[in-house]
């Protein structure tokens, strides 16, 4: 009997009740689309943009230009301030590749035990850059490879040379490089020598990169480059082609004006906007 009475009580109870049980997912999904139309309201948008189509990949000389720069501002500790207002004023960049050594005439060219040659296409300098285009600075980059276990910790003092038609060469740098297990990107300075191209008519330029060798050594005594510089390697059948595309090879970089924006730079006009002691009278 008491059974039955506390049957009926508990099936009178769930008819009363109203709870009903919570769909958390429900609610979660409700929660987002009211944050997101927070979100556009705020924007001003009735519905989010569409997605933006994928960019293309860049240019394989873009990207090593790229990379080979960000590397080397790396190594830089610090950089000179301009020390001209017009220091970046509406300059260009231009990168000029090393020619295949060994190639047709190039092959007097080829690396020795003691010395790397460095060829340019000075028609193509001229070509590109002109011959009035106003030149701000230009470098050569090379790259330093990773040393071998019998060279690790080796220091030698290297010598950076302009080659001309006559068979002479013309002292530019010296530095003191130690060979290490990690890549170095290395610069040269050659601003005048690329002036000297732009102004010339010598279809090549040369560079070469020289052990130096004391006088104490006496005539016929040098030691053995142990400086490796990456796009010299000689590859062989179907792998010379590959090797060459993905070669980091030594490179002119050079910042100029063309003639152009150089003329409009020292215009009279540009002249009175940049100079601070101008005085109208």
């Amino acid at each position: 009997m008491e059974l039955a009475v506390l049957l009926a009580l508990l099936g009178a109870a769930r008819a009363l009740s109203t709870c009903r049980s919570l769909d958390l997912e429900a609610a979660r999904r409700k929660r987002i689309e009211a944050v997101r139309g927070q979100i556009l309201s705020k924007l001003r948008l009735a519905a989010p943009p569409a997605e933006t189509p994928p960019r293309p990949p860049l240019p394989e000389d873009v990207r090593a230009l790229y990379n080979s720069t960000r590397e080397l501002l790396r190594q830089r500790a610090r950089l000179r301030p301009p020390e001209d207002p017009d220091e970046y004023y509406a300059k260009e960049l231009h990168r000029f590749p090393m020619e295949p050594p060994g190639e047709g005439p190039l092959e007097r060219w080829r690396p020795t035990s003691h010395s790397t040659f460095f060829v340019f296409n000075t028609s193509r300098v001229r070509a590109e850059l002109g011959r009035a285009a106003l030149l701000h600075r230009a470098e050569l980059r090379m790259l330093r490879q990773r040393a071998g276990a019998e060279s690790l910790g080796l220091e030698q003092r290297l010598e950076l040379y302009q080659g001309f038609g006559n068979a002479s060469w013309r002292y530019l740098h010296g530095r003191s490089l130690r060979a290490t297990a990690e890549e170095e990107w290395l610069w040269f300075e050659v601003t005048d020598v690329v002036q000297q191209w732009l102004s010339g008519s010598e279809p090549l330029g040369i560079f070469k990169l020289s052990l130096h060798c004391p006088c104490e050594q006496g005539p016929g005594v040098a030691d053995t480059l142990r400086i490796t510089i990456e796009g010299f390697e000689q590859q062989r059948g179907d792998m010379q082609g590959i090797a060459q595309k993905h070669r980091r090879v030594p490179y002119v970089l050079v910042m100029a004006l063309p003639p152009d924006r150089a003329n409009e730079l020292h215009s009279p006009r540009r002249r009175r906007a940049l100079d601070a002691e101008y005085c109208f009278g």
